[in-house]
């Protein structure tokens, strides 16, 4: 998967099917419209595009609220979405500026200018510009450039899947039923110095304290979470990065 950054870096994708959100906590409702993105790229033969934004839009909107914790890092997002095999990944800086543009200028600069891309993705309640004014019925209107695409709400047992839903769930340790809703299994990256983790990213949600059934390199071990949020796994392993996958809470 190739990164872009830059206006410039953007047009390597030109001509692609796109889909556009901060997908924090990337989850199966945000799988159905990878998947549909996918395999309409593939239909028409043009790479698949991701678009999103670094930093988390309200982290720039709202950034004397301090409370938010992301379900997925970039680092994460970045690894998931590599391998659910999306082609090109569109890292937008999100500043005051940014939030500003119109929706008419947005889609001028970025999806017909840069991007030219031929079909766009949305999901079920997609919004975007500035006081988030574009709506799937403005982009219907746009189609002499480009098609549109929207995926339905998925849900699981009549349960909406959003990601403040998916942070209560951080919250309360419900780790079983977590990982129903999210495309993989949560999971946290950190260095580990004698088994206590020393990395852990300060913006990242956190399950509450508690000891927990977790996998590290397809093994199966227990940490235990402290009230400050430290983290320490059942064994001495002191390594530079491990990925720890949460599969349950113990009782």
């Amino acid at each position: 998967m190739k990164i872009c950054r830059s206006i410039e870096e953007m047009k390597l994708a030109q001509g692609c099917v796109a889909t556009m959100g901060s997908f924090d906590g990337l989850h199966i409702g945000h799988k159905q419209i990878f998947e549909t993105l996918i395999s309409i790229s593939k239909q028409k033969k043009a790479p698949s595009a991701v678009i999103t934004f670094n930093p988390h839009p309200r982290q720039v909107i709202h950034n004397e609220d301090n409370s938010l914790r992301l379900i997925t890092t970039l680092e994460e997002k970045i690894e998931i979405l590599d391998n659910l095999g999306v082609d090109f990944l569109i890292l937008i800086n999100f500043s005051h500026e940014f939030a500003s543009l119109s929706y008419t200028d947005f889609v001028k600069k970025y999806l017909i200018e840069a991007l030219n891309i031929k079909t766009f993705v949305v999901g079920y309640d997609h919004h975007f510009g500035k006081n988030r004014e574009g709506s799937y019925d403005i982009l219907l209107s746009m189609q002499k450039y480009f098609s549109v695409v929207r995926v339905d709400q998925f849900s699981i047992d009549e349960n909406k899947i959003s990601s403040t839903n998916i942070r209560k769930m951080i919250a309360k340790g419900d780790i079983k039923t977590l990982n129903k809703y999210l495309i993989e299994s949560f999971f946290v990256k950190t260095s580990l110095e004698k088994g206590v983790a020393m990395s852990i990213d300060k913006i990242k949600a956190f399950p509450c304290a508690g000891k927990y059934n977790i996998k590290i390199r397809g093994k199966s071990k227990t940490c235990v979470i402290s009230e400050e949020h430290n983290l320490k796994i059942s064994s001495r392993l002191t390594s530079p990065m491990e990925k720890i996958t949460f599969v349950s809470k113990k009782k």
